[in-house]
């Protein structure tokens, strides 16, 4: 049960008790509605800290005023860029034949080849240390569409074990 109906079954069944008082029936009908309001606002929040970084409100301290955009870019563009630079041609395969086990090299289906490299931002994202989850993200997915960062590495990585063990494609 997703947590929205957990939270819905619990409301209804507070407003609908008698055991209640009306006030605090009221007040909770209220907080749910205040929710109900603000879950949207704080997607927008997240989605502006995700390519815009933080806003900072302080602005009796100079250094803390935010200068703008941390780029100009469109964001489903870079997205774009940055899944296509990840996304592998080639991965290896471990196949037993005999006694002894081989990793050999098989070409990616296109809808694969996404979901790897969606896998691996996302992996190289958690990895990264401090700050929120959103602008982690957002600094993995520029570095990605500027061919740098951890998901490109692995990129890289996986087309170098895969040509030292070309040898071995005729197992396929």
């Amino acid at each position: 049960m997703s947590g929205f109906v957990s939270e819905l079954l619990v409301f209804l069944g507070v407003v609908t008790s008698n055991q209640y008082s009306f006030a605090f029936k009221a007040g909770i009908t209220v907080l749910e509605g205040i929710g109900t309001v603000l879950t949207p606002i704080y997607l927008l929040s997240m989605l502006r800290q995700l390519f815009y970084g933080y806003r900072f409100f302080d602005k009796s301290n100079p250094y803390s005023i935010d200068p703008g955009p941390r780029e100009l870019f469109n964001p489903l563009s870079v997205l774009r860029q940055a899944v296509r630079g990840v996304t592998p041609d080639v991965v290896t395969e471990t196949k037993r034949v005999g006694g002894s086990t081989y990793r050999v090299p098989i070409e990616v289906v296109p809808a694969k080849g996404k979901a790897l490299a969606i896998r691996w931002s996302l992996i190289a994202c958690r990895k990264r240390s401090g700050r929120s989850m959103a602008l982690r993200s957002s600094d993995e997915l520029i570095d990605a569409a500027r061919n740098s960062g951890s998901a490109i590495r692995k990129k890289e990585e996986t087309h170098k074990v895969a040509e030292a063990n070309k040898a071995f494609s005729h197992f396929r």
